[in-house]
């Protein structure tokens, strides 16, 4: 490892399940950039314990069929060479919301070098400062905004309680993509490439909006549209697009 390493990072784990399923990943490049010493990656056991577990669990091979035996043992040798372990991480404080994303959040972060430093956040409604920004937040200023000062529903330009139950209603339902079984879709969450079944995905979305909304299913509507918003907010956090200039 190159000791010069332009910076410190703590990779998701979904990170390093995308890196070893898909060679040609963005994941992928991100490890082996860590390989040729550009980014000094911080491990912890706890971490590689998950990383191991998730790598051999029938459902995400059943998903992932690229993952053999073989590749995923030679990922995980990968990672312990390339790597800094750090053999006992220090527990800040308890992160009751989540125990498990200790690790992450608290655990590592102290230990990487001053200047800069990159990482991964493990779900997207998780906040570590009050200054962090999550799904739930886009998704419930983004419906206030459109009420209060756009004017989206005739005749309504305040927040009342039904208002504030229909936000609530979608802002969960967009933060259920990163806790259920879609956390491991890249048309979930703009990853991998997959612009097309992210498309795909998105159409059948709104198609079931608009199907439920004509049949009377308020809280059917909700779920979709939730669930909809989701992949595109991530589309602005999982490339570049921010980063060449654009700003729509």
């Amino acid at each position: 490892m190159n000791d010069k390493a332009l910076v410190g990072a703590v990779f998701d784990c979904n990170v390093h399940l995308q890196a070893a399923a898909r060679e040609k990943s963005v994941a992928a490049e991100c490890l082996r950039l860590v390989e040729k010493g550009f980014v000094r990656l911080y491990l912890g056991e706890e971490i590689l314990t998950e990383v191991e577990d998730v790598l051999n669990r029938p459902e995400v091979r059943t998903h992932f069929q690229t993952l053999t035996d073989e590749i995923v043992e030679a990922f995980l040798l990968k990672l312990r060479k390339s790597a800094k372990i750090i053999r006992r991480v220090p527990k800040q404080f308890k992160y009751s919301r989540d125990p498990d994303d200790e690790p992450y959040i608290f655990g590592l972060f102290p230990l990487l070098p001053s200047g800069t430093t990159l990482a991964f956040k493990p779900v997207g409604t998780l906040r570590v400062t009050d200054n962090d920004i999550t799904h739930t937040d886009i998704t419930e200023d983004a419906i206030k905004e459109l009420i209060v000062n756009d004017g989206i529903i005739p005749d309504i330009n305040r927040i009342g309680r039904t208002s504030q139950k229909a936000i609530d209603n979608i802002k969960w339902a967009n933060a259920r993509t990163d806790l259920g079984g879609e956390y491991i879709s890249d048309a979930g969450h703009f990853t991998g490439e997959a612009f097309a079944a992210r498309q795909r995905r998105r159409q059948t979305h709104f198609q079931r909006v608009i199907s439920a909304l004509e049949g009377n299913n308020v809280a059917d509507a909700r779920e979709n549209l939730g669930r909809a918003l989701h992949a595109l907010q991530d589309f602005y956090s999982h490339s570049n697009w921010i980063e060449l200039g654009n700003t729509n």
